[in-house]
């Protein structure tokens, strides 16, 4: 009947129910009443009537919402199909790393009105950062530039080093991090290190500064965090100029702010997933002995 309504002639419904019926998963509940059935077989049932339609436009809202991780690909297969056919597919979502993964370009709306239209992650970059308060910069307040060497400026680059908050699991990220010194004293190094946003420290770094002449009065120091490391979280930065076992010359703490987003890999299907510490690849080989 649904088929009937949205348009499909007896013979293709006729033809199509069994597939229909297969990609849904729903045999074992053909004669269960549709008002029975729970959320997620209702739309399992919706999407695999409206996916068979061969629609010149599919329009999908929010429908990978409910359903198992294993269904929503199926999901994401379907339409990717239907796209690779020259028919357009409209996604309706909030999951970041669904849209990142299906859609070339991107349309936000705010409140119902039209805000951009553009290619996807720079939507997702102005969609994640519209609202923050927190800075991808600091700049050195006045009390700082008394120390005998201080940071005098930080921020986050992308690829094509300009400031940006939000990134793909699969960006290089830049940490650029200018100093000013009254004087270079031997043996100081620069420490960078990050914390999430459960407070727990993800890794630190640090340079020693011993190779810059001693009359330098200004210096720059980019850290680079390779793509495929870092886990999808919010994160803040903490920056310490020190010598060594002797003494702490200037700690500034969670002065640059940014976040990783999963840009489209398999765990963006299951939103509010617990990424573990680590989000880097691992190396795997598989061999049958037996």
């Amino acid at each position: 009947m649904n088929d009937a309504i949205l348009g499909m002639r007896q013979a293709e419904i006729s033809e199509k129910f069994d597939e229909i019926v297969e990609f849904a998963e729903i045999e074992k509940f053909l004669d269960t009443p549709v008002k029975r059935y729970s959320s997620g077989m209702y739309v399992r049932l919706a999407f695999a009537v409206a996916a068979h339609l061969d629609p010149e436009i599919l329009i999908i809202d929010e429908v990978l919402a409910v359903g198992d991780a294993e269904f929503q690909k199926k999901c994401l297969g379907k339409m990717d199909e239907v796209s690779k056919t020259g028919r357009t597919v409209l996604f309706v979502s909030h999951q970041m790393g669904t849209i990142a993964q299906l859609c070339q370009r991107t349309i936000l709306l705010q409140n119902g009105v039209f805000v951009m239209n553009d290619k996807t992650n720079l939507v997702i970059d102005y969609y994640l950062n519209q609202r923050k308060s927190k800075s991808s910069s600091y700049s050195a307040d006045v009390s700082a530039k008394h120390n005998e060497i201080y940071v005098k400026s930080a921020a986050i680059l992308n690829g094509e080093e300009n400031e940006q908050s939000s990134f793909r699991h699969d960006e290089p990220i830049t940490v650029r991090v200018k100093c000013a010194a009254q004087r270079m004293s031997r043996g100081v190094e620069l420490r960078m290190a990050i914390r999430d946003g459960r407070s727990i420290l993800g890794f630190v770094a640090d340079v020693e500064l011993n190779s810059l002449n001693e009359n330098s009065r200004e210096f720059q120091v980019d850290f680079t965090i390779p793509p495929n490391v870092m886990r999808p979280n919010n994160y803040s930065l903490i920056f310490s100029l020190f010598v060594p076992h002797q003494h702490i010359i200037e700690l500034i703490e969670d002065v640059v702010f940014f976040s990783i987003f999963d840009g489209g890999t398999k765990y963006a299907l299951s939103e509010g997933i617990d990424y573990g510490v680590m989000f880097s690849p691992c190396k795997v080989s598989i061999k049958q002995i037996g």
